[in-house]
């Protein structure tokens, strides 16, 4: 659909302002959560994308998109993993509550425009310069650094760094593919992972910069140099404050010691000295969490390794008391609580065929994207390339598919992505 299809800018937009008023409630809610613990609160995102459902029926003509193959899929999925809930006594309430965590993937079902997805991208602007100053004040008065998260609530220091690299990753790019000149204020942004201690930033920036250089095909000597030397200070800088703040250089974090006790830790089936009163807690290991769910999947046989418990089995609601069939398990070991992985969930709640089927359409998306990176043809197939890498290194990372903020910026922009696709294959039939 092209934006020509949509209300004029002269008439009352109200289908549109309920989808920004969805996007300001996805960015700004962990945040005022803060101050505001009612649960309404928690609810209310639920009940602005129902209604913004109601209104592309009622008053964008088509309603809804028609279905494609990927519609299709992703019910047929749900579906089928719901029914498999049922059946393994994983429970449907706990299937319900999982589905709300994926809900932004339904942003695919409706009809979303350009400047849909510039808003959203306007909003996380605004946000990540504001956490700079806000950040640093939270950093002079915290207890821990799960507290130093800027304007994205307690405990998002994750979906900081994570929005941050795509921010800055993209701003590069756009610089890189125009012929602009690469320093600009999107430099800064990388403290924000400086004051929270987020070690993967460090990682996933010089691996998407190097990516999108390579498949833009806009590889020249001069701005590689420049980007090198515009690294050296800053990572000089960055090696120094980071033995300031936790003893230890970004370097020696880096270390096979080091590594390995971030990704397997100590015993990820207990919760070391937390309850007893102790200030030290042993968060379980990336690699470790995901280690734990193969070993559910397998415990029961052939089926649920395959295909998992169903839809929630992972599910732990601290507030609502609701827990899934795993989840209820790990009652009383770390594995509920701290630094969730998205492939843990995956594993559980769909097996190995559910983990295989999102890797396998990550690339297949980064595959039609990237080729397309070059092109001016089409508006984010760059935006879709980047928070499709960000995608497939996190799912080892954190709970990736449930971060809000990420997922109405990726499953907007993939939506209009698609939209030209089928437009152009329209336009060639």
């Amino acid at each position: 659909m092209q934006a020509n299809e949509f209300r004029s800018d002269d008439d009352f937009d109200l289908y549109g302002l309920v989808f920004k008023f969805y996007v300001i409630v996805c960015f700004f809610s962990a945040f005022v959560k803060q101050w505001i613990n009612s649960p309404l609160l928690n609810f209310l995102d639920d009940a602005v994308l129902l209604a913004l459902f109601f209104l592309a029926i009622i008053e964008v003509k088509p309603a809804i998109k028609r279905w494609g193959g990927l519609q299709f899929g992703i019910v047929s999925f749900i579906g089928l993993s719901i029914f498999i809930a049922a059946v393994s006594s994983s429970g449907i309430a706990a299937a319900l509550m999982q589905l709300r965590q994926y809900k932004n993937i339904f942003l695919l079902f409706l009809l979303l425009d350009k400047k849909h997805y510039q808003f959203a991208l306007d909003v996380l602007e605004v946000m990540l310069y504001v956490s700079i100053p806000v950040s640093i004040l939270q950093f002079t008065q915290m207890k821990h650094w799960d507290e130093v998260t800027g304007l994205f609530g307690y405990g998002a220091t994750g979906t900081v760094s994570i929005l941050m690299v795509f921010f800055v990753v993209r701003s590069f790019a756009q610089r890189l593919l125009t012929g602009q000149r690469m320093v600009g204020w999107y430099m800064i942004l990388p403290v924000l992972s400086l004051l929270n201690e987020t070690k993967i930033t460090f990682v996933l920036l010089p691996i998407l910069i190097i990516s999108v250089v390579i498949v833009s095909g806009r590889v020249k000597f001069d701005k590689v140099v420049l980007l090198f030397l515009a690294a050296v200070p800053f990572l000089y800088y960055a090696n120094l404050q980071y033995e300031i703040e936790f003893g230890r250089t970004l370097t020696e974090s880096f270390t096979y010691e080091n590594l390995y006790d971030y990704l397997w830790g100590d015993d990820y089936y207990i919760y070391a000295n937390y309850f007893a009163g102790q200030e030290e807690f042993n968060d379980p290991g990336r690699l470790a969490r995901i280690k734990a769910a193969i070993d559910a999947i397998f415990a029961n046989g052939t089926f649920s390794s395959i295909f998992g418990y169903g839809m929630g089995a992972s599910y732990a609601g601290g507030e609502s008391g609701i827990y899934g069939l795993i989840a209820a398990d790990f009652v009383g070991t770390a594995l509920n609580t701290g630094s969730r992985v998205q492939a843990a969930h995956v594993l559980i709640d769909f097996g190995f065929i559910g983990l295989i089927f999102i890797i396998c359409l990550i690339f297949y998306i980064l595959y039609i994207s990237g080729r397309r990176i070059a092109s001016d043809r089409y508006y984010l197939q760059l935006d879709v390339f980047i928070m499709s890498m960000i995608l497939f290194f996190c799912l080892v990372y954190q709970n990736i598919l449930f971060s809000k903020e990420f997922t109405v910026l990726y499953f907007v922009a993939m939506t209009i992505f698609l939209g030209d696709l089928r437009n152009e294959k329209a336009d060639n039939s």
